[in-house]
């Protein structure tokens, strides 16, 4: 708020309220643009010129993955930008497709969004990725940073809104290798309660587990179809984060 406006943040626009009137239980804000309302998953990432190293390997190699995770509820992803990406580019090209798998999991916080505003100093948020490691935040003067393992990177861009989720943008790849895919999905399950317990539309996480191949894989919950990640994921996310296939 500023001299007592309120600036809302929708879309990458600041929308001004002039004044606000009180009915019943309801606060009723005038506001100077229309609300645009939030895109799907795959065309908010398509649109953020940051994460194209990222977006076009994903679309190019495995089509599939993206839809699937734009038709689960509550998600959360830390995306690391296009100079993140190929700041490890060398590094994460020795590495297996398990390896990368559970990589990309950790940036992703299954069952639930969670916006800026729950990521406050004094908040002790403890969260659990779609790879069943703690998710934790740091602040200091200079910014808010996410912690997995013991990669931390800054978060750059918060609350880049989709449908379904949230999607924060950071400076570094979290390169933590490890997984626990029965905390995972005990967390998801989790959250995912929470979840329905506000909305009875509630679809289902994403939930990570083992699957076929050494990868594992990712399944929309609620009774959806499953996307297996064996090793076409590996080579998604290798293309990914060597910036291959880019649109």
């Amino acid at each position: 708020a500023t001299n007592g406006t309120l600036i809302l943040e929708n879309d990458d626009r600041n929308v001004h309220t002039s004044t606000n009137a009180t009915y019943q239980n309801l606060q009723v804000f005038v506001v100077d643009r229309v609300l645009r309302i939030p895109g799907n998953f795959s065309s908010v990432v398509a649109g953020q010129t940051e994460l194209s190293a990222l977006a076009g390997a994903v679309t190019a190699a495995l089509p599939d993955l993206v839809p699937t995770l734009t038709r689960a509820k509550g998600l959360t992803l830390f995306a690391p930008v296009n100079s993140a990406i190929q700041a490890v580019s060398e590094q994460l090209g020795q590495v297996n497709a398990s390896t990368l798998t559970s990589i990309l999991l950790n940036h992703l916080i299954n069952g639930t969004a969670v916006y800026s505003t729950q990521i406050t100093e004094g908040s002790n948020l403890n969260l659990t990725s779609a790879g069943g490691e703690p998710t934790t935040f740091v602040f200091n003067s200079s910014g808010v940073f996410v912690t997995s393992g013991s990669s931390t990177a800054k978060i750059v861009k918060a609350n880049v809104l989709t449908s379904n989720g949230v999607i924060h943008l950071i400076d570094r790849v979290l390169l933590n290798t490890d997984s626990n895919p029965g905390q995972a999905s005990s967390a998801a399950a989790s959250y995912s309660s929470v979840q329905a317990s506000q909305t009875s539309s509630q679809t289902g996480a994403v939930t990570a587990g083992p699957g076929t191949g050494a990868a594992g894989s990712l399944i929309l919950g609620g009774g959806a179809a499953a996307v297996q990640l064996g090793a076409a994921l590996g080579a998604v996310v290798v293309g990914a984060l060597l910036g291959a296939h880019l649109l």
